[in-house]
């Protein structure tokens, strides 16, 4: 019951942040959820630290990269069963 009470809890399976524009970490958490379904890794979050992720040069440069990183294939992977279920 403690295992299923943790696992289904809101605060496990959901973002949990609050309304407004997004602070650089929140940022830099969606576009790595969404495009590799993990956390960011260690060059996201350096670029959220330094405030540089929102730069759109190093935004595009991070979306390419992040695509073309094997783990990208869990995205198409996702969207595909999420869209054909």
């Amino acid at each position: 019951a403690a295992y299923t009470a943790a696992l289904t809890s809101p605060g496990f399976l959901f973002l949990d942040e609050a309304p407004g524009k997004l602070t650089n970490y929140a940022l830099a958490t969606r576009l790595s959820l969404f495009l590799w379904n993990s956390p960011p890794d260690a060059e996201l979050r350096a670029l959220a630290a330094k405030g540089q992720l929102r730069q759109p040069a190093t935004l595009r440069a991070q979306t390419e990269r992040l695509l073309n990183h094997p783990k990208a294939q869990r995205f198409v992977e996702a969207f595909t069963d999420y869209w054909l279920d």
